[in-house]
């Protein structure tokens, strides 16, 4: 501390006596550089001011500038965090989804396994039917192939035998007759193998999409919402027809409510059930002056008849009935399918009485069959067809 006090007591001295030398020794100002030096400073005052002010500017400037750079950056970090919590969302979701495809892959194997014993088993059933037409149409080309060897030495015989007597000329005659009978039979052969293959074919009805943008179903879609309860005959063909049906049913914006096999459905054809409400309940609606069940048990009639007919109309044997107090809604409809029928072994007076009622409906239903409009497309559709079980309603 005392070295400190003595040092600046040394160097003081020195200091003040240059200090006394310098203010004699300054000589007087005179009026040139009195005015010079005022300009001088007035200059560098308004240097000053302006340098201030670009220090001001240039400090507001750094402000803004760090200011947004730690908001870049903070910015930039919640990016990066949100960007790193989406991926790692992305794979808890793939992870998640990973047994979930499995088991949907595994319900869809077992799914085709079924379709392929189903398609299998039709297959068979369809070649020993066809095995048995190949058989008949054998015996039948046999009877033909004899008959035309029969008519060509008939033929050969005559034209010898023209030449000698007129009497000849009438055997002749007759073996063309007998030529034209063969060729007759043999016609009707044919006809016959086609109708035995179209029997034995599974019935389907596609859904038909015209270029106007109608389809074969409007003419149910027409009376909206119509609930169906689908019963059908335990055969696999049945199966599959009610699934077809039910499939239209549901393009049609109808509702299937329920569909389940029925033992007792033991005949051929389609059959549609009308509501028809029991006797008591008629009663009970009357005494309350209620009437409206007629109505209703004429308009579920004629959903009943133009189902008929929709189905007349491609060639489906079907047929309308009253569901006889069954429990069903106004609203409703019961849809019986049974074992697809034969029309190859029925009798011919049969045959004719079907075909004159399918040309009498032929123009009752414009949109169901109409050869007037060019089909866009055509899809076939069976919903949940298995051996021994119903189609899937729709819900």
């Amino acid at each position: 501390m005392r070295f400190l006090i003595a040092f600046l007591c040394f160097t003081s001295l020195p200091i003040a006596i240059a200090m006394n030398a310098s203010q004699t020794t300054t000589p007087a100002m005179n009026s040139s550089q009195s005015d010079e030096l005022s300009r001088l400073r007035a200059e560098s005052q308004s240097l000053k001011v302006k340098s201030d002010g670009l220090r001001d500017q240039e400090r507001s400037w750094n402000r803004f500038y760090w200011g947004g750079s730690i908001a870049a950056v903070i910015v930039a970090g919640l990016l990066g965090g949100g960007i790193w919590l989406v991926g790692k969302f992305a794979a808890n979701a793939g992870e998640e989804a990973r047994p979930l495809e499995q088991r949907r892959e595994g319900k869809e194997a077992r799914i085709r396994e079924l379709l392929d014993q189903i398609a299998e088993g039709e297959i068979a059933q369809a070649q020993e039917k066809a095995a048995i037409a190949n058989l008949s149409a054998g015996k039948a080309n046999e009877r033909a192939g004899i008959l035309e060897e029969e008519a060509a030495k008939e033929r050969t015989r005559a034209s010898q035998l023209e030449k000698d007597t007129g009497v000849l000329k009438e055997q002749n005659l007759k073996t063309e007759s007998l030529l034209n009978a063969a060729n007759e039979s043999l016609e009707k052969e044919k006809l016959r193998r086609l109708e035995l293959e179209k029997t034995l074919a599974p019935r389907e009805l596609p859904l038909r999409t015209y270029d106007d943008g109608t389809t074969n179903v409007d003419d149910l879609t027409r009376f909206g919402h119509v609930g169906v309860v689908l019963e059908y005959a335990p055969d696999v063909e049945a199966v599959r027809t009610a699934s077809n049906l039910g499939y239209l049913f549901d393009k049609a914006g109808w509702k299937v409510i329920s569909a389940n096999p029925s033992p007792s459905i033991l005949f051929a054809g389609v059959k549609i059930l009308a509501y028809d409400p029991s006797v008591e309940d008629e009663n009970e609606r009357n005494a309350r002056g209620d009437r409206s069940w007629m109505g209703q048990e004429m308009r579920s009639l004629k959903v009943c008849e133009t189902v008929q007919e929709w189905l007349l109309l491609n060639s489906w044997q079907a047929d309308v009935g009253n569901a006889m107090g069954r429990a069903s809604g106004p609203n409703e409809i019961i849809v019986q399918v049974g074992v697809k029928p034969s029309p190859y072994f029925e009798k011919g007076w049969i045959k004719r009485m079907r075909s004159e009622m399918e040309s009498r409906n032929r123009n009752l239903a414009p949109n169901a069959n109409n050869p007037s409009k060019k089909v866009k497309m055509e899809t076939i559709e069976i919903l949940g067809v298995s051996a021994g079980g119903p189609p899937e309603p729709k819900e």
